[in-house]
């Protein structure tokens, strides 16, 4: 039986950031597993004791990320910019919670299509 369908990835943002070369989503799929964590992890901090301006700049960097992948998710990140810039920490909050739970999907199945993509991938594109 094949891959559950996607809920968050979309395959058209994927194409423009891979540009269709061969190993490009696995690169960029293990570059996503290694930072997104770290951004939310960060962003999160940010509303502690909120710096809007900072927290805006987080929120661009983490849509660039998620954004790769997933235009729904990236346009959850730029609810957060928005949200910062008014400085609506209760907007901010829920955003973040939106957040972390589409990105906890959205790493799951980033990591399963690129687990898949490395299984069928064709032995004359891989790295010898």
């Amino acid at each position: 039986m094949g891959e559950p369908p996607a809920k968050w990835v979309d395959a058209d943002a994927v194409a423009r950031v891979s540009g269709g070369l061969p190993g490009a989503f696995a690169r960029l799929s293990r570059v996503f597993a290694r930072t997104l964590p770290l951004q939310l992890v960060q962003t999160r901090a940010l509303l502690s004791a909120p710096d809007y301006p900072k927290l805006h700049d987080a929120a661009h960097t983490l849509f660039a990320t998620v954004a790769a992948f997933s235009t729904a998710a990236g346009e959850r990140a730029r609810h957060l910019q928005d949200a910062a810039v008014r400085e609506d920490l209760p907007r901010c909050t829920d955003v973040i919670a939106e957040l972390d739970v589409i990105c906890d999907e959205l790493m799951a199945e980033v990591g399963a299509l690129a687990e898949s993509a490395e299984r069928v991938e064709p032995a004359s594109t891989r790295d010898p």
